[in-house]
């Protein structure tokens, strides 16, 4: 998997038209994006409360629906791709150090997500940060009805694919940011 990455990091991918985003990975920098807050929640640790994994034919709910609620009501601060990615590092270095330095992954669940390359990358990257001592860093949320990926399919998702997302499953998502990770030894 990781030399198909490769190829397309290293332009071929043989995609025409507009350049793809967040796991489709030759990523632009776009500012169109709303901006984060200044600081995390989670002290000096993290660098940002959540970095979210998802297609970029899933951008305009991340952009317009996810990102408005957790970095504007909630006060989450987090990191996309689009926005937060520096340009001129390598796609790979952008994904590990804003997976690394984030409190939680949040995996947008598709069909798209499930079967982009780089969606994997990022989920394998996000679970092995998990198994660096703390667990529960990974939050998968379904956006649309799809296969769950084999290796999230022990992590409990938040559901909103049959409906809108409702108040009670912010609710829900703003406990599972803010929950703690439990660590081997509790």
């Amino acid at each position: 998997m990781l030399s198909k990455l490769q190829n397309k990091a290293d332009g071929a991918s043989g995609i025409d038209g507009p350049s793809p985003a967040p796991c489709e990975r030759e990523t632009t920098v776009h500012s169109n994006v709303p901006m984060t807050i200044d600081t995390p929640r989670h002290g000096q640790e993290f660098q940002y409360d959540f970095f979210v994994s998802h297609s970029s034919k899933d951008a305009g709910w991340v952009n317009y629906a996810l990102l408005p609620a957790l970095e504007g009501d909630m006060r989450f601060k987090g990191c996309v791709a689009d926005r937060d990615f520096i340009p001129g590092k390598s796609v790979f270095d952008n994904i590990i150090d804003s997976i690394e330095n984030s409190y939680k992954t949040l995996l947008i669940l598709t069909p798209d997500f499930v079967t982009s390359e780089w969606c994997k990358y990022e989920t394998e990257q996000a679970l092995m940060e998990s198994l660096k001592g703390k667990t529960g860093r990974v939050i998968p949320i379904m956006l649309k009805e799809c296969s769950v990926p084999s290796s999230v399919r022990t992590i409990t998702y938040l559901d909103v694919s049959r409906d809108a997302i409702g108040s009670y499953d912010w609710l829900k998502l703003k406990k599972a940011l803010e929950q703690t990770p439990s660590t081997e030894t509790d």
